[in-house]
């Protein structure tokens, strides 16, 4: 049986006068289980990722990891819990320039707090087919291959969690496919959740999982 990872419930976030998660209810993440949040831009997807991984307050409701709401813990705690439990892939990728592929992705363990395992990355690196940029300036990688880096350093460290933000925005639809499929089979072997946030409709004819549609 899934057991229930996060909850939020509630959650209100006003803009503009108006609440961009009126329509939303309770979310919930279980085990081994995906969500896609989809809709148009500007509806608060990014937004919603923000705040179920605790970057963004909301301004009313609840967000629980494991039973552990976010606003009775700490910023220092709250940190350690997305380091250690979460993995982010942020539309824009965050990749360090001048830091080696393997660099970059060594930072999640890092994050985590745990011992950085190179032949897990190399093997990540492997199924990725980046194998042999491992020691090449991120500065030097192709906006895809960048963005491969950037699903590596989020799963690398087995989080029970990942959060993809638009990952296909700039894709044709052949590496939409490949993306989507990478993700979800990372995702699978991993035991790890899959929340994908997006307005790409195609997305949702490769997306095995529950879907929350949001509306502007």
């Amino acid at each position: 049986m899934s057991e229930l990872l996060l909850k939020a419930q509630n959650l209100k976030l006003d803009r503009s006068g108006r609440d961009l998660f009126s329509g939303i209810g309770e979310v919930c993440i279980f085990s081994g289980k995906n969500l896609l949040v989809l809709g148009p831009s500007g509806c608060g997807k990014t937004s919603l990722l923000h705040i179920l991984t605790g970057l963004l307050p909301a301004d009313g409701g609840t967000v629980e990891f494991l039973g552990k709401n976010y606003s009775h813990i700490s910023s220092a705690a709250l940190n350690r819990l997305r380091g250690q439990r979460y993995g982010v892939i942020h539309q824009k990728l965050h990749l360090i320039s001048h830091l080696s592929v393997y660099q970059n992705i060594s930072l999640a363990f890092k994050g985590a707090r745990k011992p950085v395992n190179k032949p897990m990355i190399l093997k990540v690196l492997e199924e990725l087919g980046l194998r042999e940029r491992a020691f090449h300036c991120a500065r030097t990688l192709s906006q895809g291959e960048a963005q491969r880096v950037a699903i590596a350093r989020a799963v690398v460290h087995k989080p029970d969690i990942i959060f993809a933000d638009e990952p296909t925005s700039s894709l044709d639809d052949r590496h939409t496919d490949a993306v989507c499929g990478l993700l979800m089979s990372l995702s699978e072997r991993g035991g790890a959740s899959l929340v994908i946030s997006t307005h790409d409709q195609r997305v949702r004819d490769v997306f095995k999982g529950q879907v929350l549609e949001m509306q502007t």
